[in-house]
């Protein structure tokens, strides 16, 4: 059989003009330009790396590495100097947990990068200097008081409370509480003369349901006389919640 010369070109170069099916070519192959416009499912057998385009109004392009042998999916490693993947008008997608603390540099992530509320978040807080005084020998609620929307987190109590007594060696405990009754008592006061001015700071952890709740601060008098918030400064009460 006599064969034409550009015909055996065709079969030792392994170049083609069109086919309208899988074209297996044997050698390298070195083009200017290559687009992909269908996806005709991959080839049906073997291992490689396939380019496709899937057509229709919302088509998208795929490179990928499977074996169609074992019906696996192969490595894909894209390499060179300075490697970009650019989203232009969309965005980048990554699969969860494909990013690790291993890939993030130390000091990388800066408070910008952090979502709002993500780390703490305050949920409700009272600052002020109320005219208030109390004779009542028990667990009271003061007017530090506000309300909180919790998520059930971890939640950090911190109050400063600053009063004065009209008797000397005048001792009173502090403590928290929450929907209308005193919870946790944390610490004692003693003021050594009459109207001594003290500041105590009383901070507690702990946790509420999911809801919404009444934060106080409360104040127990164990001296008789009159407990009375000092008004020179601010009294303050600040609940936040642990978010991470």
């Amino acid at each position: 059989m006599v064969m034409a010369t550009a015909r055996v070109a065709e079969l030792t170069t392994g170049y083609e003009q069109r086919t309208s099916g899988l074209w297996v070519h044997r050698g390298k192959a070195d083009v200017a330009t290559l687009r992909v416009t269908n996806n005709l499912t991959g080839p049906g057998a073997g291992a490689g790396m396939e380019l496709g385009h899937q057509t229709g109004p919302t088509g998208y392009g795929f490179i990928q590495a499977y074996d169609r042998d074992l019906n696996a999916w192969r490595d894909l490693y894209l390499s060179g100097k300075n490697v970009t993947i650019q989203a232009t008008g969309g965005t980048l997608n990554l699969p969860a947990n494909s990013v690790g603390s291993s890939q993030i540099a130390d000091g990388s992530i800066q408070t910008a990068d952090i979502a709002p509320n993500a780390v703490q978040q305050l949920l409700g807080q009272y600052v002020g200097a109320p005219t208030w005084s109390t004779t009542t020998q028990n667990w009271l609620a003061t007017p530090l008081t506000c309300s909180i929307t919790t998520g059930g987190g971890y939640l950090r109590f911190e109050s400063t409370f600053t009063a004065s007594h009209s008797a000397a060696n005048a001792t009173w405990f502090l403590g928290f509480g929450w929907d209308g009754a005193v919870s946790i008592g944390l610490t004692s006061v003693v003021a050594p003369a009459v109207g001594n001015v003290i500041s105590s700071t009383l901070i507690y952890y702990g946790a509420l349901s999911a809801g919404t709740h009444t934060v106080t601060t409360y104040v127990y008098m164990i001296t008789a006389g009159t407990l009375t918030i000092y008004t020179g400064i601010n009294s303050v009460l600040f609940v936040t919640e642990q978010k991470r």
